[in-house]
């Protein structure tokens, strides 16, 4: 079985679900440390024909201390209505703004203030809106009992030092790797840094990377390519089929 762990974010990028598209299980960790200044409250858009800019949903704490899953929205109604009416502006002439535009209202009308499910449903929305087939598990409550093994492993004062930050984050890799029974660990190819192949293959499990291609796409009314904004971007641009065909364009490598 194939299995990727990643972070809940807020509509990501297309590698994001070229990753999905190379497993059977993946899993949308919110017991993480929240990103301050990342993808999980905000992503890009193409808002003008000179560029992108940032949609954004207001958070209470920014804290990078904060775990994902108990990060909470500011507000109910003002942050929500205007990025619609961004989405909208920018978005309404393209060929598939229709089909797709309430899917997505759907998602930032979600009644909730833990941004972790608002992220959560943006992913499950673009999974089944391309009927896509591996099995999401949509946050981390089923490793409460690992992360409560790995506090017990690495104090406070050890996760202090970046060694031993780096190591509870492989050790929880392959601790869900054997939960799931997963004979493939596959990862975004920044995690190239961090995890080892060697260690991996010690515990049983193949490890891959994803290297995504950038596929280019058509921008409705853009000057010029821009990559790897909101994977809603690639929605409002293009069919169910020509997605998907974008999802086939990585490479997996050691």
């Amino acid at each position: 079985m194939k299995l990727a762990v990643m972070q809940p974010y807020l509509f990501p990028y297309i590698g994001y679900f070229q990753a999905m598209s190379a497993v059977d299980k993946y899993v949308l960790h919110d017991g993480l440390h929240y990103i301050r200044e990342g993808f999980m409250h905000r992503n890009r858009y193409l808002a003008t024909r000179q560029g992108p800019a940032f949609f954004i949903a207001s958070v209470q704490d920014r804290s990078s201390h904060a775990l994902i899953r108990d990060v909470r929205v500011a507000d109910q109604t003002r942050w929500r209505r205007k990025m619609k009416n961004q989405l909208a502006l920018s978005y309404a002439r393209s060929p598939c703004f229709e089909q797709v535009f309430p899917r997505v209202e759907q998602v930032i009308d979600t009644d909730t203030d833990r941004l972790a499910v608002i992220n959560a449903r943006s992913i499950i929305m673009v999974h089944d809106y391309l009927g896509m087939r591996c099995e999401l598990v949509p946050n981390a409550d089923a490793y409460r009992d690992m992360e409560d093994e790995l506090a017990r492993l690495y104090s406070p004062e050890a996760l202090a030092t970046t060694p031993q930050a780096l190591e509870r984050k492989v050790m929880r890799a392959l601790m869900i790797c054997r939960r799931e029974g997963a004979s493939t660990f596959i990862n975004a190819i920044g995690g190239r840094a961090l995890y080892s192949p060697d260690l991996f293959r010690e515990h049983g499990v193949d490890l891959r990377f994803v290297q995504s291609e950038t596929p280019d796409y058509p921008q409705h009314n853009a000057r010029r390519f821009f990559p790897n904004l909101s994977i809603l971007d690639v929605l409002f641009n293009c069919s169910i089929p020509q997605v998907r065909q974008l999802l086939t364009a990585y490479q997996q490598v050691q």
